[in-house]
């Protein structure tokens, strides 16, 4: 479950660059998905939002997830990075994602 609040300051913690205001873009994506009028996000909503078609989905929110999993900031996800957003039963299985994911081969996936 996820408040409004928190998914707030989750935005605020890691902004697209091109929205001036978080705060009102944030609690316009929670109402969007907050389709039953809960005031919390559920599994099942977030799920149904994560299924819809890629055109609906902007760059700036797309950057802001990336951002979100870039916990040290760097512009890119490391494999501990990722290591830490997908539950894998061994590393080899993580770096075979890495492997498909990291399209210039420098060790990491960058966001463009």
């Amino acid at each position: 479950v996820i408040t409004k609040d928190e998914l707030v300051k989750a935005f605020e913690a890691a902004p697209p660059d091109d929205v001036k205001d978080i705060r009102a873009w944030a609690e316009t994506l929670f109402e969007q998905l907050d389709s039953d009028g809960s005031g919390e996000i559920e599994f099942t909503e977030w799920q149904a939002a994560a299924l819809r078609s890629f055109t609906e989905i902007t760059e700036s929110a797309m950057l802001a997830a990336f951002r979100a999993v870039d916990v040290d900031g760097t512009g890119s996800i490391s494999l501990d990075e990722l290591r830490r957003l997908i539950q894998v039963s061994n590393d080899e299985e993580l770096e075979e994602i890495m492997a498909r994911t990291d399209l210039n081969s420098d060790g990491v996936i960058d966001f463009q």
